[in-house]
């Protein structure tokens, strides 16, 4: 239970670096993500329809309970948090996006904060580059993007051990 309310502190964070984002969520068909966590693994996800009078939009998760375990709020709370950082992460990292230069990454220091380049990494069918944003010398995020990919490929949140990884998408 203790994770989950960091998880929401998290969020809460975050989500002052998201005002900057410049994603609109419809202008996707469907995303789906895979969520790692330490006890299980969600699948997260998200569809829009174009109705008559707008959108019709569904976000769901999915995951697995063991045959000798009780359906509890701990799974319900790690789902709905599945679901919510898919929203949070993708257009927070925006931000961050505009600091770094993707086609000639280098590590940014700067005021306690760092992100450093670590790499590419192969997520599902896409290669991006690995990105760890730091603050104070400790890791909070990694995120794995490609400037082709309008969402992020691959977050890791550091403080809780959960992972997001991009499985499919669809634009309109």
């Amino acid at each position: 239970m203790k994770k989950v309310f960091f998880g929401i502190i998290l969020i809460m964070s975050v989500c002052l670096f998201a005002y900057e984002a410049t994603i609109n969520l419809l202008d996707f068909k469907f995303f789906t993500y895979k969520v790692i966590t330490e006890d299980q693994e969600i699948l997260a996800g998200f569809t829009s329809e174009k109705t008559k009078n707008g959108y019709e939009v569904t976000h769901w998760s999915k995951f697995i309970v063991p045959e000798d375990e009780e359906l509890n709020y701990d799974y319900f709370a790690t789902s709905y948090l599945a679901a919510v950082f898919t929203f949070v992460y993708n257009p927070a990292y925006t931000s961050f996006f505009s600091m770094i230069d993707i086609d000639n990454p280098t590590t940014l220091n700067m005021y306690g904060i760092k992100i450093t380049y670590d790499g590419e990494e192969k997520v599902g069918k896409y290669v991006g580059k690995k990105f760890t944003y730091y603050v104070n010398e400790k890791p909070l995020i990694t995120w794995v993007i490609n400037k082709q990919v309008p969402l992020v490929l691959k977050s890791i949140i550091h403080e809780t051990n959960y992972t997001f990884e991009l499985v499919d998408f669809q634009t309109r």
